[in-house]
């Protein structure tokens, strides 16, 4: 059973979560303690799978403890959950791999940000800015079998090979075994990706113990360090934040703003292969992208990554391509009219014609381009809310076919302040659509409308009308929940029968979407109970259903419904029939 300790020393948040995580007792098990000290304790204790802790505590505060676990125990997941406000604060948790979570959050959002942390946890996972010694002897230590992938400035660099917590090989540029070991382990600021290992047998390269390796690694670096002057140091750093803000910006598929820190780098430096590297996937015309990677590729023509972005470039020439947009899966150079990335094949544009074939074949290269593009955007929507990014996420997770987080990108998106996301609202609409006919199970759509009464509804104080939406699917509830606020109203879900009585009582809506199927009590049972109840019993009801025999209809006609629609049903429709009552 995984343990989650959440540390913070609000006595009251403690009882809160404790009874409100209690249904998730099956998926972990939480413990609590009221500041760093006690943290570091039980830390010591017991074998923790995942922190969430507060930043402002008395002793030892959030932010010496995030260091500690940086330190000491880098393959465990971190939550930052804190109302303390510091400038940049949630900025520099990303940066770290922490993920952060402002107060007052909903149980049932921590829950999900834990299970997420969790299943990270125990597939492998990404950490940044790691002490890679540190890392290495926690492995070894827990004895396990993994392989590392190492990254500096979002470039692979190089691996090592862990059995039952022994390094047995370590791969660099090219050389292997205790010389690539050292090398690796001297390097700061790296990034780190744990993974299986793969199923082929890796030979035993390295028989030097896990701190000798780590002793002579120290040695290199303090050589390497007393070469470089402090203007050196300096420099270096300067160009290291000058790449950094590239590609954060590239990452959020800003290229036109990527282009001022990458063309700054690479005029104070010509001999960063990254920076050209970067500077070439923010550049439109053809000719300037040749001269860019042609940089980068003289620089370091073994480089992996600058191998495979040049075979993007030689795709692009193939088809006589002058002017260019990106794919923002894979960054490769693209028509700007294209509707479909010739290099990874992904779909650019949702229409008619595309969609059904969107989400039916996806091959495992093109998976993993995917998967990594929803890494990537992750890191971006832990730092800003950005439309583009949350399309694209959503379309990605079409691709491999998982409805759920389509929709949670794209209600993010369809929420979003300003009216940014109105440019995807036709996509949007078909997504949703199409997601919506892909959940039912049942045909029939040409009798799926049958009014029964139409009673009159007053407005409430807003002026929007407030639906309640009963339906135990969750993909099929946000569709819904999608579909009616992208037409103005407002929303409260339920997910069962009892559920439902609950809402009708504290919600007092103006409509109800209530589905037959329910777990608790079905939807024939709390539409009688509505029409009990004196305060709600004029609501309007509409009853959905996948069930459409002549024996259902009929049931469905001679309740006390307003309405029965069934599934499946296009947004459209689901629309017309409310405003019908409404």
């Amino acid at each position: 059973m995984d343990k989650v300790l959440i540390v913070d020393d609000d006595l009251a948040l403690h009882k809160l979560l404790a009874v409100s995580l209690k249904k998730y007792s099956n998926d972990f098990k939480v413990l609590f303690a009221g500041n760093g000290r006690e943290a570091i304790d039980i830390l010591a204790q017991e074998k923790i799978s995942l922190l969430v802790t507060d930043i402002k505590m008395p002793e030892v505060d959030g932010f010496a403890l995030l260091s500690h676990m940086s330190e000491n125990y880098p393959g465990i997941p971190c939550i930052v959950l804190t109302s303390y406000a510091v400038p940049g604060l949630e900025e520099r948790m990303a940066q770290r791999s922490f993920q952060f979570l402002t107060k007052p959050v909903k149980p049932a959002v921590l829950a999900e940000m834990i299970i997420k942390g969790l299943k990270e946890g125990s597939s492998g996972g990404a950490f940044t800015g790691v002490s890679l010694p540190g890392l290495i002897q926690v492995i070894a230590t827990e004895g396990k079998t993994c392989l590392l992938d190492i990254h500096v400035a979002g470039t692979k660099l190089g691996q090592m090979f862990f059995c039952e917590g022994e390094l047995f090989d370590a791969r660099y540029q090219g050389t292997s075994g205790e010389k690539a070991a050292v090398q690796l382990i001297a390097m700061d600021d790296v990034q780190v990706k744990q993974r299986k290992l793969p199923e082929e047998e890796i030979p035993r390269k390295i028989n030097t113990g896990m701190q000798a390796l780590i002793l002579e690694a120290m040695r290199v670096k303090d050589e390497a360090g007393d070469q470089l002057t402090d203007e050196e140091k300096a420099q270096r750093k300067e160009e290291n934040d000058l790449l950094e803000r590239g590609k954060l910006f590239c990452q959020g598929l800003n290229f036109r703003k990527a282009q001022k820190p990458l063309l700054t780098l690479v005029k104070k430096n010509p001999e960063n292969a990254q920076g050209w590297l970067w500077l070439s996937r923010t550049l439109t015309s053809m000719k300037q992208i040749h001269i860019s990677l042609g940089k980068a590729y003289q620089l370091t023509p073994k480089e992996p990554e600058i191998a495979e972005e040049t075979a993007k470039y030689k795709a692009a020439v193939k088809r006589n391509l002058q002017q260019v947009s990106r794919c923002p899966f894979c960054y490769a150079p693209v028509d700007p009219q294209a509707k479909e990335c010739h290099f990874c094949k992904s779909y650019l544009v949702v229409n008619s014609d595309n969609l059904p074939l969107i989400s039916t074949w996806t091959s495992e290269g093109q998976e993993r381009i995917l998967h990594r593009a929803i890494d990537r955007y992750e890191q971006v929507l832990s730092r800003e809310l950005n439309p583009k990014v949350l399309f694209y996420a959503g379309l990605a997770c079409l691709h491999l076919n998982d409805f759920d987080k389509v929709l949670q990108y794209h209600e993010q998106l369809q929420l979003y302040e300003g009216g940014a996301g109105s440019a995807y609202t036709p996509m949007l609409d078909r997504i949703i659509s199409y997601i919506a006919s892909k959940e039912s199970t049942a045909e029939g759509e040409d009798e799926s409308l049958r009014p029964v009464v139409e009673p009159q509804v007053e407005s409430d104080s807003s002026g929007r009308k407030k639906i309640l939406v009963v339906e135990d699917s969750p993909t099929t509830r946000k569709v819904i929940k999608m579909t009616l606020q992208s037409n103005g109203f407002l929303v409260v879900e339920a997910e069962d029968g009892v559920e439902a009585l609950d809402k009708l009582d504290a919600e007092q809506p103006d409509l109800v979407l209530l589905d037959v199927m329910l777990p608790k009590l079905d939807g024939y049972g709390v539409l009688s109970v509505l029409k009990q109840k004196k305060e709600v019993k004029s609501v309007p009801v509409i009853m959905l259903t996948s069930k459409d025999s002549l024996r259902d209809r009929l049931k469905g006609k001679f309740s006390s419904a307003n309405a029965y629609l069934t599934k499946p049903f296009k947004p459209e429709q689901l629309i017309k029939i409310v405003n019908k009552f409404l």
